[in-house]
């Protein structure tokens, strides 16, 4: 089974997740633990790092999908003379790559659950 603790910590592994959003991404490393443990081919080991760094990247995509689709997210601001932007469409897209990147390397661990329709 896998440990929404032990996707906590891989987040946090390959991520750059400050201590004030862990708990708000802990909800989303829950439901990521869930779907790849219902995923998990029989022979599998839940403290395989493919599956915990695939499970680790979905709960990250999900949680800064909620993140920056708030209207209140700050993209920029100006302190005197200096102005920081922030792009989160870059943020997102480096996201959606890891987690493809993710489930792609995880695949031969993980049941292929799709339905195919074959008429005779």
């Amino acid at each position: 089974m896998i440990r929404a603790e032990d996707v906590l910590m891989r987040a946090k592994a390959i991520s750059e997740i400050q201590e004030d959003e862990e708990k708000a991404l802990k909800p989303f490393c829950e439901t990521a633990a869930a779907f790849i443990d219902g995923k998990m081919r029989t022979d599998a080991s839940s403290s395989d790092v493919r599956l915990l760094t695939a499970a680790a990247a979905m709960a990250l995509c999900d949680y800064f999908t909620v993140k920056y689709s708030e209207d209140d997210a700050v993209s920029s601001f100006k302190a005197g003379d200096v102005t920081v932007s922030y792009n989160a469409d870059s943020r997102m897209q480096s996201y959606e790559k890891l987690k493809k990147s993710a489930l792609e390397q995880a695949s031969g661990l993980l049941r292929d659950s799709a339905f195919i329709f074959e008429c005779m």
